[in-house]
């Protein structure tokens, strides 16, 4: 089964933005805004916590 997205919904494709009806999920601490170095690799915390929160939101949306 396919799934249409409305990529709009979801934080204008990973930018930092504000807005959607998720935001508050996306308010994040100046510190998480940088890349950090851990274990020898870049992370950007944002981003991940950001999927995982549109990830929760898909699996709602396949659940119904």
């Amino acid at each position: 089964m396919a799934t249409t997205i409305d990529t709009n919904q979801w934080c204008s494709r990973f930018v930092k933005c504000k807005g959607c009806k998720l935001d508050s999920e996306c308010m994040v601490k100046p510190e998480e805004m940088a890349l950090v170095r851990e274990d020898g690799k870049i992370v950007d915390k944002w981003a991940i916590r950001t999927t995982a929160m549109i990830a929760r939101e898909l699996e709602k949306i396949k659940a119904t």
